[in-house]
């Protein structure tokens, strides 16, 4: 929607990386391991940043790497999209029953999924909330927002800031 807004493309890193490979994530993960995808990861990453009036969707772990945090810092305007742990792992459980397989969150089975998403959740988001902070030009809260309020305010701060 903030894309369609502005007037720019949008590009999902993971769907890019996935068409430019011909393989899936989970694929890489469960063949190739964690490292391998995310050197991918960043290559995609120094690739679309590199690129004008386009808005890039990021997986979560892209900012773990330093020199993807380098790149995010320097290549536009950063936003983080911030959830609550409750709403982060409904979105997780959507996710799962849609067929949408997050690589690191795939094993081990559970007989409760929804526990077995918050333990994760518990123990990634903390990890990662410094280096979206660091990375971040504007923090944009998404709990009990509308998608269209929430591509309103990205563009709101960001005209902002422009200026």
């Amino acid at each position: 929607m903030l894309a369609e807004n502005l007037g720019w493309n949008f590009l999902d890193a993971d769907e890019y990386l996935e068409k430019t490979t011909g393989k899936t994530i989970a694929g890489i993960f469960a063949v190739e391991g964690e490292k391998c995808f995310r050197d991918l990861e960043s290559k995609i990453l120094t690739e679309l940043a590199a690129m004008a009036r386009v808005v890039i969707g990021t997986g979560g772990g892209v900012v773990l790497c330093e020199n993807n945090r380098k790149v995010i810092q320097e290549s536009g305007y950063a936003v983080w999209l911030k959830t609550s742990l409750a709403n982060l792992v409904s979105r997780l459980l959507q996710d799962e029953k849609s067929g949408k397989k997050r690589p690191n969150l795939v094993e081990p089975a559970s007989d409760n999924p929804l526990a077995r998403l918050q333990q994760e959740a518990l123990a990634v988001v903390p990890a990662r909330e410094p280096f979206y902070r660091q990375c971040a030009d504007f923090e944009c809260p998404t709990d009990d927002i509308r998608p269209e309020e929430t591509a309103r305010m990205i563009q709101e701060n960001f005209t902002r800031v422009a200026r």
